[in-house]
């Protein structure tokens, strides 16, 4: 998965008191090397096994670059973690630099420039057929013994793998990974669970303990009702109204768009829109699941004004889950001196039941975008003649990122009417999973100037 682009991502914590451990794993070229994709490669190509291994954020394949000496299968399995006594006396032989460029070896590789925060991408490879294996064993089968695979011997069948190994390959699947030790956060582009365990594991063996998160915001129906205050407080409910009636006797190419357009953008796009105490302004937009009652099964939408004729058909409609876009006001003045308002999407969500993964311990980002982020990125370069390096369009992305994180769990509290400074209320945003009477809560504070986590009671 690209970073910048519309994506899912997982968050689980990181505990922040293990930053020089992980300082160290980073500086330290063995564990760096046993960790790496450059390692992870040629064991999987050697052993035919699936590994896990990670490159630098700045180099996705930096893996495949030519090495300044060929490293061996048995040179490789000397620097394995489990040596024996001979194994450790010469690995003191060996020089890690001859190893070559191809993989991260001190923290400067991996540094997004903040302290304490780190990016790089977690490699998946698998030895694998990439056509049907199953026919390939029965032809092979038929046309050497004369049988069908199941009625082969231990022997033949083993035989018969090991003729169809040459032809598999070694398919690889990678996604970023944002380390935050500031708020002691990680964000995985990826939401499965299976993936999120293996990056986890690879933290572990960097010295820095994971911590299970989720959302939290006063109930386990959180999604519904705040999407459903937000529906309740719609602003420009005639104009939508409007266009909905237009929309049911009309194909959309009959419909004439409107003079004003923010207001065109608005009715086109959103079934619902509130300002919220922040000054920002929460819309939804589909796809969307609208439920004609609460004990009706939602009806899934794909255009606007059909949410919107749905949604208020009568006082029972409930919003079940849509698509959230956190925007901004902005003014330009024209050439004649008029000033123009436009509403620019910062951040994106998909809100819904499913915001957290148990199994995995992650709270879920789904549908996260920033929608700003190349326009803006582009005029900056534009307007300053400047040239952007890989490690700046990281280190903005995740610096935007984690503020949309902020800011979207200072909405939702908002919106819910919870205080963080009442000490009846229990801990909001990013909480981490209790186990134990004497469990300790995280929670993410929802000050603007940055994301921070805090230890309260649980």
């Amino acid at each position: 998965m690209s970073l910048f682009a519309r994506g899912n991502w997982s968050i689980f914590g990181v505990d922040k008191s293990n930053l020089e451990d992980f300082k160290k794993s980073l500086n330290d070229s063995l564990t760096m090397f046993q960790l790496s994709q450059a390692k992870a490669a040629l064991k999987t190509k050697g052993d035919k096994v699936a590994t896990v291994g990670i490159n630098p954020f700045d180099g996705p394949r930096l893996d495949e670059r030519p090495q300044t000496i060929d490293v061996t299968l048995e040179t490789m399995r000397i620097l394995e973690f489990e040596l024996t006594d001979n194994a450790a006396e010469q690995i003191k032989t060996i020089d890690l630099n001859l190893l070559g460029d191809n993989f991260g070896q001190t923290e400067g590789a991996f540094s997004l420039g903040y302290e304490g925060c780190y990016g790089f991408w977690a490699v998946f490879n698998e030895w694998e057929d990439l056509t049907d294996i199953a026919s390939k064993r029965e032809q092979f089968a038929y046309s050497t013994y004369e049988r069908p695979y199941k009625f082969l011997n231990k022997e033949d069948k083993k035989a018969l793998e090991m003729t169809l190994l040459p032809n598999t390959v070694t398919a690889r699947v990678q996604f970023p990974v944002l380390v935050d030790f500031v708020s002691g956060l990680v964000f995985c582009a990826n939401t499965n669970a299976e993936a999120i365990g293996s990056v986890r594991d690879l933290l572990l063996e960097m010295g820095a303990k994971p911590v299970s998160l989720h959302w939290e915001f006063g109930s386990y129906d959180w999604p519904t009702l705040f999407l459903n205050k937000v529906a309740s407080q719609t602003k420009f409910k005639d104009e939508m109204a409007t266009r909905a009636d237009e929309r049911s006797r009309f194909s959309k190419e009959e419909i004439e768009s409107l003079d004003d357009k923010n207001m065109e953008k608005i009715v086109s796009t959103f079934f619902a829109i509130s300002e919220l105490e922040s000054g920002r302004w929460a819309a939804l937009a589909t796809p969307a699941k609208i439920k004609l009652r609460k004990t009706l099964d939602a009806v899934t939408v794909a255009d606007p004004s059909n949410g919107f004729t749905l949604l208020n058909i009568s006082d029972e409609g409930q919003v079940a889950s849509a698509a959230l876009r956190i925007q901004e006001l902005g003014s330009y003045f024209t050439k004649k001196g008029e000033e123009r308002v436009t509403r620019n999407d910062t951040a994106t969500f998909d809100i819904n039941d499913n915001m957290n993964n148990q199994d995995a311990g992650v709270a879920l980002l789904r549908g996260f975008d920033l929608p700003q982020f190349r326009k803006d990125l582009l005029k900056e370069l534009k307007k300053n003649q400047a040239t952007f390096d890989i490690h700046q369009y990281w280190s903005e992305w995740f610096s935007q990122m984690r503020g949309a994180v902020t800011t979207f769990i200072a909405d939702v509290a908002d919106l819910l009417n919870l205080d963080g400074t009442d000490p009846s209320i229990k801990p909001f945003g990013l909480i981490e999973y209790q186990n134990g009477a004497n469990a300790i809560s995280e929670e993410v504070s929802v000050n603007e100037s940055g994301t921070t986590v805090k230890a309260v009671p649980a």
